[in-house]
């Protein structure tokens, strides 16, 4: 995948994050899953530091996929356990 096509999933990916930022007043669930996204983002922007240099984006990918995965065991807490 090429970076305009990466660049146009994390602008999306953004745009989403802030509108699930809104109704996260009413329940809490909706920032665990904004934060889920922004792992997500994290994941997708890790890959233009994959021709530059091997470990930025051994970092950056670890980073986004330890975000994501917490935030998303967060939210099956909350679903199950609260």
């Amino acid at each position: 995948m090429d970076s305009k096509k990466r660049k146009y999933i994390s602008k999306f990916l953004l745009m989403l994050m802030v509108l699930l930022v809104i109704p996260s007043a009413f329940n809490p669930i909706y920032i665990n899953l904004a934060f889920a996204l922004l792992g997500l983002v994290v994941i997708n922007k890790s890959f233009d530091f994959k021709s530059d240099n091997k470990r930025n984006f051994i970092k950056s990918l670890s980073t986004g996929i330890f975000v994501f995965l917490l935030s998303v065991s967060s939210a099956v807490y909350k679903l199950l356990f609260v």
